[in-house]
């Protein structure tokens, strides 16, 4: 997969990097970790289906939800009955958003209203960031509506 670069200047790719394991060692093929790996977005992914999961049926416990998910779940499957290409594009934007404007504004965030329009989102490093996960996952992500 080609690198998908930050909008903050970094050199770390959105998503990388890979490895696998060799006599009993996780061994990565480069050393630039990443804005995220591909196994912390499967624990995302994971994580995002348990909650819907949990939405669904608040009672019942959350051993139970996750058994049942490890035991009977298809990930990908699962992710798609809940959200698409255009949703996980918009929620991306909403974070970097709020993220950016954490960092620029610090604790004012929690005090003050902010002016939208001054900390708007770059909407190239959303969609970059949402083309990139197509691309990692694209085989597991049929008819998502990735580009």
């Amino acid at each position: 997969m080609k690198g998908a670069f930050s909008a903050s200047g970094s050199a770390s790719p959105i998503i990388g990097p890979y490895g696998n394991w060799k006599n009993g060692d996780y061994v990565l093929y480069t050393k630039d970790p990443g804005e995220a790996t591909p196994a912390e977005l499967l624990g995302d992914i994971d994580g995002f289906n348990i909650g819907m999961r949990i939405m669904g049926d608040p009672k019942k416990l959350l051993s139970s939800h996750i058994r049942d998910y490890y035991t009977n779940g298809n990930r990908f499957q699962e992710f798609k009955r809940h959200t698409n290409y255009a949703k996980l594009k918009s929620q991306v934007a909403r974070f970097i958003f709020w993220y950016r404007s954490k960092q620029i504004l610090g604790n004012v965030l929690d005090r003050e209203p902010i002016d939208c329009v001054t900390f708007r989102t770059p909407p190239t490093l959303a969609v970059t960031a949402t083309n990139e996960f197509c691309t990692r996952f694209r085989t597991d992500l049929e008819d998502f509506g990735c580009p």
